[in-house]
């Protein structure tokens, strides 16, 4: 009768954990710099008490946030992609080991250069987000606009 309970308690908080809303919200926009050189920008809005982690995460730690972009023979990409907000740095009791993380907002951006008038980048972000008390499973956000 015990491991019914356990498994009921288990099976049902892990439910819950993935039918909760994401607490993090992606926007993804081009800024044109100069007669073929463009910016592109990705926006994490993240709620209150939850954080997503930094480009830069230690291996034995949380998922760091991270961006793939399809290949595109319009597009030059001309940097790595830049963290525009700092983050911050804690030690963090869920991994036990310091962390750098964002929280608010996190603005990551990324320069290229195209020879068409309206550039399309698609891609994919990956990222974590935690709160105080738990972890919400790693997720990944296609973009294309």
């Amino acid at each position: 009768m015990n491991i019914i309970i356990v498994l009921a308690l288990f099976f049902g908080s892990f439910f819950s954990a993935h039918a909760q809303k994401d607490p993090v919200s992606w926007s993804f926009s081009i800024e044109k710099v100069g007669e073929d050189s463009y910016i592109w920008k990705a926006k994490a809005t993240i709620s209150s008490k939850w954080n997503i982690y930094a480009m830069d995460t230690p291996d034995e730690g949380p998922v760091p946030t991270s961006f793939d972009f399809e290949s595109n023979p319009s597009i030059s990409w001309t940097s790595a992609v830049e963290v525009v907000t700092p983050a911050k740095q804690k030690f963090d009791p869920l991994f036990e080991l310091e962390v750098k993380y964002h929280t608010k907002e996190a603005i990551f951006q990324r320069k290229f250069t195209s020879k068409t008038t309206n550039p399309r980048p698609q891609g994919m972000v990956s990222y974590m987000s935690c709160d105080d008390e738990k972890c919400l499973p790693p997720k990944d956000i296609k973009y294309a606009y």
